[in-house]
């Protein structure tokens, strides 16, 4: 938080409260109890316990089907683009089906509703508008059983969702959503929620390296996998074997957005296309969607798919050591504590906490300054010479708080710069590289 900022301001109900340290500072963010208000020079403002800021995240109603594919159409909107269009939610008469559809490009999200059973309908001079995602917020949080809805068009179309009546574009402005291709594979991924939710953890934000800003399907191997380059998570897709024949695909990392309403069944669609090469043409087989299907109840044919990264993936079997000098066991949660206490006292200039695995237990310590500094010991099962490393703590806490193991195994090199691989007895591990010693 700022390069020679040793104290940031924390403000409440633009009350000045005063400066507080910068692990605390950070803390509170961390934990969303309070939030960035000012960059330059850095001032946090405290949230109140049972407020939000701004205006609430949509909620999923399952009971009122409209209100929940349009709070999952949400998250598929671009944000900032040039086209606003792109910022809307497509909503068009289909014979006695309503279309709610939404793009940014890459994402299509797509659902049906049929009228005539839950929802009636009316149009006016048009068969659809199109509406602003943010303009339908309001609509998704009210308790209001929303049935019947109405769609006029003219120079400002509007379309009227039980009392409300929110103004939108003409529906002819709406980019076409293009087909999947020919050939398709179908998969099933068990638990898809949790497993896309922890290898999401683990993804880039550097977009010059666009293949380590999604998520790795190989379908081939078995596994879906997240990496940045100093870390790697990594989950089964299934309980079953690896299908030889399977295909590899990468998707933008915003799949995680929605994932909680992923029923787990994907289709992989396969565009032919023809490259030149040194003798002539020849057609290859390339995934270039995924397509997802959604669990909304009272909704038709939900689903969003995902346009793959153009870029390949690293050979990240070649990451994960084989061979290992030593192991810990160590229960989840009491890990969890310690790291939590640990990255308070971590430092600006080496935000990573040291590990000793000696004797049955890990003593965790951290320095922020010559005269604050902490220790803590994790108590477990070591075997193996003893070993001393240094990891970023916030890495480790990504992935302990999203493995559903109540134990899992640390398993270390003989080598200090070597990686680190942590795992679970439920398929779920993590590569972490470690960083140098002080």
């Amino acid at each position: 938080m700022g390069l020679f900022t040793k104290k940031v301001t924390l403000v409440s109900n633009k009350r000045n409260l005063g400066k507080i340290p910068i692990p605390v500072a950070r803390e509170l963010v961390t934990t969303k109890h309070a939030q960035i208000v000012k960059r330059f020079p850095i001032v946090i403002g405290l949230k109140h316990a049972g407020k939000g800021s701004g205006i609430a995240k949509p909620k999923i109603n399952s009971t009122q089907p409209l209100k929940s594919i349009i709070a999952i159409a949400s998250k598929c909107v671009s944000k900032g683009n040039r086209r606003t269009i792109l910022e809307t939610i497509r909503f068009k008469v289909i014979g006695n089906k309503l279309r709610i559809d939404a793009t940014d490009l890459e994402v299509h999200c797509i659902g049906y509703l049929e009228l005539g059973k839950n929802y009636t309908i009316t149009t006016e001079g048009t068969d659809g508008i199109c509406v602003y995602a943010n303009d339908l917020a309001r609509i998704i949080q009210s308790k209001e059983e929303t049935t019947n809805i109405r769609i006029a068009g003219g120079d400002v179309p509007q379309v009227h969702i039980g009392s409300f009546v929110v103004t939108g574009e003409k529906i002819e402005h709406f980019p076409e959503i293009p087909p999947p291709g020919n050939t398709q594979q179908n998969y099933i991924i068990s638990d898809i929620g949790n497993k896309l939710a922890f290898v999401q953890k683990a993804t880039s934000n550097n977009k010059t390296r666009s293949s380590l800003c999604g998520i790795y399907f190989d379908f081939k191997q078995g596994n879906i996998i997240g990496a940045d380059g100093n870390r790697l998570h990594m989950v089964p897709v299934s309980n079953t074997n690896p299908d030889p024949n399977g295909k590899d695909i990468i998707i933008p990392s915003k799949i995680a957005q929605v994932a909680k309403y992923l029923t787990g069944k994907v289709i992989l669609a396969n565009s032919t296309q023809t490259e030149e090469v040194n003798k002539g043409d020849t057609e290859r087989e390339k995934p270039t969607n995924a397509i997802f299907e959604l669990n909304v109840p009272g909704c038709m044919s939900c689903t969003v798919r995902y346009q793959a990264v153009d870029a390949l993936f690293p050979h990240y079997q070649d990451v994960i050591p084989k061979v290992f000098a030593s192991e810990f066991l160590v229960d989840t949660k009491d890990f969890l504590v310690n790291l939590h206490k640990a990255k308070l006292s971590v430092s600006d200039s080496y935000p990573c906490v040291t590990g000793t695995f000696d004797t049955g237990q890990l003593t965790l310590s951290a320095r922020a300054t010559d005269r604050s500094a902490y220790e803590g010991i994790v108590k477990g099962k070591y075997q193996g010479p003893a070993y001393t490393g240094a990891v970023n703590p916030w890495y480790l806490i990504d992935m302990l708080e999203n493995i559903p193991d109540e134990s899992v195994t640390i398993q270390l090199p003989d080598k200090p710069g070597d990686a680190w691989v942590i795992k679970g007895t439920s398929g779920y591990s993590a590569v972490i590289m470690p960083v140098e010693l002080r």
